[in-house]
């Protein structure tokens, strides 16, 4: 195994155990922190019990992380907040001005509380504020009310007025008592219904809109005694309404606004005061706090690392075990000595290479262009520090969607967005854009080659928005039978092969589904099996490189010849009738018959079953094959593990039971897989129809018209339906059906994924989490 990077294995590793002096621990982590050089392993297993040296230093930086991140939120909420540094400026400032947990902890506590206590006291003026608005907006509401029930009582002349006036009467001489409140308006007709019901009907009430605040609304309870108004004011408070209750006396209503304008008036300077207080406050916290946020940041993580350790082995000294990536190795050193000098530790530290059991961490390098491929196979599973990288082969996912998508025109339209995402990239990286638009702009090249390959298997399938484009000239020249049958027959004009994909003949034609079923149906199994071959060929370098020869003899060469035997050979039969002319008046060769007969009838061989020479006796051995490596499968490789193992406490049953298992599931899935590749031909007929009726139902349809609102109408819809169903329903679709083929059908041939990810400690790492670049 190579020790460099490469993107077909996982890079070699080495275990490393370093012993580092108690002084030099911090240096020695930050410095390696800083390289992205190694992955520690936690000498407790992460035990929360384990007793841990440094907890009360990464208690600290959290204490100190907590109240940053209350300082940031107010410095965001006050638009004070400015834009990061790089790691550099960080790492420049910090030299320049040096910051230390024991004199700079105790300054961020304090400032905090003393913002919590600024906050509090702001919020507390912004609530009574807001009480002395909705009072003074419930009077207003409230006054009005009060002068029209007075009226209606003196008066009574208007319809609408005696009709108050009956209201009034039929609940006594006169209103004493009655209470506004402000409730929102989705709960207020709930809440009339529970006063009428609770009042038994012996209550007025009016309604208004509030003003100010469109989801809010006023109501006016008028009743007749304290008991009532009791109930309903907790009712009212209940629904979280909140509930004023007012004077009937003109001077005294006259007296409260007078006094709520004064206290609105003396809270809003108070308030306003307290804004510029806050924001001065603020203005001094905002230049340290980028710094303070990263440095602590970066401490929390060094101090959690440190506590990997194995402190009890040796008095003085911290023993760290992890891995290092080979290619590395020659950094290892230099940084241990530069950790050394800048602790000042007289004593060295030291490391060794050692063999563990314990397989290595999975690192697999990856650039702008081969992450995207990477994340998709991550999915499934980390690859195993000895096995071959599934990452490496999902060039293969965007064709597969390409023959699925096959379109032209709505390929283009994905090109576009690739290269405006490509373009852009350098400015919508720099800029918050949110975690779906980031993982989109990851997406960027992988977008690139899914459009790629959609507009070649386009230019195969000859579809141009759902619609031919005769580039090459047809050689077919249509023959309408004499019954006029709906099908079409075509003749051949000459001998010529269309040079390139499908001729735009057979679009649009009554047996086009016929014809093109027929191909890509084929194709969709050509490449189901060529692709599960490849599978099979990944999985023996797989066994050959972990030099598991037995497995090789007993297992691959017999599950190869199985799905070559049977499944290649169905290949084998598709391309060679699509080799071979057949007369006109022929359908040719069924391919299903010739498979079925070549086990029911093995003897026979009808001259229309016939497509080259010897046919019978090749089909004589390869049934043969296919037959004999079952039991192979069955027998061979647990009756060998059993001879291996004699003498040791071997479970035969068990053996037997397991590798039937193995067994059952490899044959039934070479069936299940193959049949399972037809969703190639399933979605490409799928995008091809619906490309199809959407032209001619919308389309044409409007075109034939001469209303222009309708033709706008029919031209907007088919935009729509089009965009929303073929560029985005199918798009998805594919991209489905892609990832479970490329999942469940080529990764289960060689790829097991049970390995875990290389994490080193990296505190670039920790920073682009924070959003912050280098």
């Amino acid at each position: 195994m190579s020790a460099e990077s490469s993107v077909f294995f996982p890079e070699r590793m080495q275990h490393v155990e370093l012993v580092v002096p108690f002084e030099s621990a911090s240096s020695t982590i930050r410095l390696l922190a800083g390289a992205n050089l190694i992955h520690l392993i936690d000498a407790t297993d992460g035990n929360v019990n384990a007793n841990r040296r440094y907890a009360e230093s990464f208690v600290n930086c959290e204490e100190a992380e907590r109240c940053l991140s209350f300082i940031g939120s107010q410095l965001e909420q006050y638009h004070l907040l400015g834009p990061a540094p790089t790691l550099t400026q960080f790492q420049q400032n910090l030299n320049t001005h040096p910051i230390s947990i024991h004199d700079d902890l105790p300054y961020i506590v304090d400032s905090s509380n003393s913002l919590h206590e600024r906050i509090q006291h702001t919020q507390q003026l912004e609530t009574q504020l807001r009480l002395l608005d909705m009072t003074r907006s419930a009077l207003r509401f409230f006054r009005p009310l009060l002068k029209e029930r007075r009226d209606v009582i003196q008066t009574g002349d208007s319809d609408h007025e005696r009709s108050a006036m009956f209201e009034l009467e039929l609940l006594g001489s006169s209103f004493l008592h009655s209470i506004t409140g402000i409730i929102e308006t989705i709960k207020l007709r709930r809440l009339l219904i529970t006063f009428h019901r609770i009042s038994r009907g012996n209550v007025v009430t009016t309604t208004g809109a509030c003003p100010n605040d469109e989801k809010s609304s006023f109501f006016t309870v008028w009743f007749q005694t304290e008991s009532i108004m009791r109930k309903l004011t907790a009712i009212a408070q209940s629904y979280g309404a909140d509930v004023f209750e007012f004077a009937v006396e003109e001077n005294l209503l006259d007296k409260r606004e007078i006094e709520l304008g004064g206290q609105i008036e003396e809270i809003q300077a108070v308030l306003s005061q307290s804004y510029d207080d806050n924001k001065g406050f603020l203005d001094q916290q905002k230049d340290k706090y980028w710094q303070y946020k990263l440095y602590f940041a970066r401490e929390k993580q060094m101090y959690q690392y440190m506590d990997f350790a194995d402190f009890a082995m040796i008095e003085d000294r911290a023993i760290y075990k992890g891995w290092v990536p080979t290619r590395r190795m020659n950094e290892l050193q230099p940084l241990l000595e530069q950790a050394s000098a800048e602790a000042g530790s007289a004593i060295h530290t030291t490391f060794q290479v050692t063999d563990v059991e314990v397989p290595p961490p999975t690192l697999i390098e990856t650039n702008e262009f081969t992450s995207a491929f990477q994340i998709f196979n991550d999915s499934y599973g980390y690859a195993n520090y000895d096995e071959v990288n599934g990452g490496a082969f999902y060039a293969m996912y965007p064709f597969l969607f390409g023959v699925m998508f096959g379109d032209v025109g709505h390929s283009f339209m994905y090109l576009l967005i690739a290269l405006t995402l490509i373009y852009l990239y350098p400015k919508l990286s720099k800029s918050n854009n949110g975690e779906l638009f980031g993982s989109l702009l990851s997406f960027r090249y992988f977008i690139l080659m899914m459009s790629i390959c959609g507009m070649y298997c386009g230019v195969l399938y000859n579809d141009w928005f759902g619609l031919p484009i005769n580039l090459f000239g047809s050689h077919y020249h249509e023959v309408h039978s004499s019954n006029e049958s709906s099908i079409i027959r075509f003749n051949k004009t000459d001998s010529s092969i269309y040079p390139f994909g499908v001729d735009p003949v057979w679009l649009f034609k009554d047996n086009e589904l016929i014809f093109l079923n027929s191909m890509k149906m084929k194709l969709s199994v050509v490449m189901g099996i060529c692709q599960m071959t490849f599978g099979m060929v990944l999985s023996f370098i797989k066994h050959y490189r972990r030099k598991h020869y037995l497995e090789l003899l007993l297992g691959w060469v017999p599950e190869i010849l199985y799905l070559i035997s049977l499944f290649g050979y169905m290949v084998v039969l598709i391309i060679k009738k699509w080799c071979t002319q057949f007369p006109q008046e022929s359908n040719g060769v069924n391919l299903i018959q010739v498979l079925i007969s070549m086990f029911l009838s093995p003897s026979e061989l009808s001259p229309d079953q016939t497509l080259y020479p010897n046919q019978l006796t090749i089909q004589h051995i390869l049934a043969i094959i296919f037959i004999a490596t079952i039991p192979i499968l069955l027998f061979a490789r647990p009756i060998v593990e059993i001879v291996m193992h004699k003498g040791e406490n071997v479970s035969i049953l068990e053996v037997f039971v397991m590798n039937l298992i193995h067994v059952i599931e490899f044959c039934l899935s070479a069936l299940s897989h193959t049949a399972s590749y037809l969703r190639l031909w399933a979605l490409s007929l799928a995008h091809a129809q619906l490309s199809h009726v959407l032209y001619e139902q919308l389309f044409l349809t409007t075109l034939k018209t001469e209303n222009p609102l309708i033709l706008v109408i029919g031209w907007a819809g088919y935009a729509v339906m089009s965009v929303v169903i073929l560029l985005g329903m199918e798009c998805f679709s594919s991209l489905l059906h892609a990832i479970r083929l490329m999942w469940v059908e080529f990764s289960s041939k060689f790829y097991t994924g049970q390995g875990y990810e290389f994490r080193p400690v990296s505190f670039k790492q920790l920073a682009k989490n924070m959003g912050i670049e280098e």
